[in-house]
């Protein structure tokens, strides 16, 4: 990587979303977190660095396989949080237009993709920008090393 800057944004998002699966998990097994706004803290600092990191990317103009895993990294952490604000919000739409047929429908699926945007796409596009990122970084320090 370029610079500093990407890289301390890398590695904090790195962190963030080990911070937001664990408090996934111990919401899922507990009722730690329930009724309480502290749990989207952590998914709004992880939007906010991938956001940080797609334009850090851009602006350096990062080159070659780095800047595609780089890019997927930020832009699945965008995708996790917009996802899931969006399949509540046409959850709701959807439970608010019962009545109307072509409405619900629309509105369901409509949650149902952004619910599939947010749950498995989201994360595993994640987890193949970082392990490339991070695989490539590493390489890059072999070469440079010797």
């Amino acid at each position: 990587m370029k610079t500093q800057l990407t890289k301390i944004i890398f590695w904090f998002l790195l962190a963030v979303f080990i911070l937001v699966v664990s408090e996934i998990m111990v919401s899922a097994v507990t009722e730690l977190f329930e009724g309480s706004i502290l749990f989207l803290l952590p998914l709004f600092v992880l939007f906010i660095l991938g956001l940080a990191l797609v334009l850090s990317v851009l602006k350096e103009k990062v080159e070659g396989p780095l800047r595609k895993f780089l890019l997927l990294t930020g832009a699945s952490a965008l995708g996790f949080f917009a996802g899931a604000l969006l399949h509540n919000f046409f959850y709701a739409l959807a439970e608010l237009s019962a009545g109307i047929t072509a409405l619900n429908y629309i509105f369901q699926g409509l949650h149902v993709f952004f619910f599939f945007v947010a749950v498995p796409i989201s994360p595993i596009g994640f987890l193949v920008g970082i392990v490339g990122s991070i695989l490539l970084i590493y390489k890059n320090r072999k070469a440079i090393i010797k």
